[in-house]
């Protein structure tokens, strides 16, 4: 199932396609989102990367694949570590502090397309437009734009359904077992219950 969003793209963004320069920080997000910035704080997305139980198993499994995983898995722990090309190396040396933010708040909203879902297929559009779920946004430091993605269980499927790269072995199934539940049936999307 493709999913484009705005992006004409259907590849999904490849890894050192951008600079994390052409990303905000969360702390710039703060000053005029304040609430949501310090709700998203204490998330697994803000601490994706930093998780100490994800971190040793992320470098256990670079060293058990020789590398093969750490694009893999850093795709959806440092997204913007991958599309700035900032792992390899899995040790973090060349990360820089806002790829380190795990899932932040700027990558999330550059999101402007997807290539269905599992396995982080997301197109990223860095830049003044900011996409999400409101039709009815008003534009002040940066442009707003709603994109119907955002208030898909698609959007959160990009991450949330994890193969592995080698044997195909279902490693996160969060997506499909929403996909197989009565919730699905019933048009409750993640979001309905996890972004209220």
């Amino acid at each position: 199932m493709l999913l484009l969003g705005l992006s004409h793209a259907a590849e999904p963004t490849a890894s050192g396609e951008f600079s994390s320069s052409d990303f905000t920080e969360s702390d710039r997000c703060k000053e005029c989102h304040a609430i949501t910035t310090v709700q998203w704080e204490g998330t697994m997305h803000s601490n994706a990367y930093v998780d100490p139980f994800y971190l040793e198993e992320f470098h256990t499994a670079s060293e058990d694949t020789d590398g093969l995983v750490d694009s893999f898995c850093s795709r959806c722990h440092t997204p913007i570590g991958v599309v700035a090309g900032e792992i390899p190396p899995a040790d973090g040396s060349g990360l820089s502090d806002i790829a380190k933010e795990g899932v932040n708040c700027d990558f999330c909203h550059t999101v402007s397309g997807s290539n269905g879902t599992g396995n982080a297929p997301f197109i990223v559009t860095p830049g003044d437009t900011k996409w999400g779920p409101f039709n009815d946004s008003k534009a002040s430091f940066h442009e707003s734009e709603y994109l119907g993605l955002y208030t898909q269980s698609e959007y959160c499927g990009m991450c949330h359904e994890v193969t592995h790269p080698v044997n195909g072995l279902l490693i996160d199934d969060t997506y499909p077992a929403w996909k197989n539940s009565s919730y699905a049936q019933e048009d409750v999307s993640c979001q309905d219950c996890h972004m209220t």
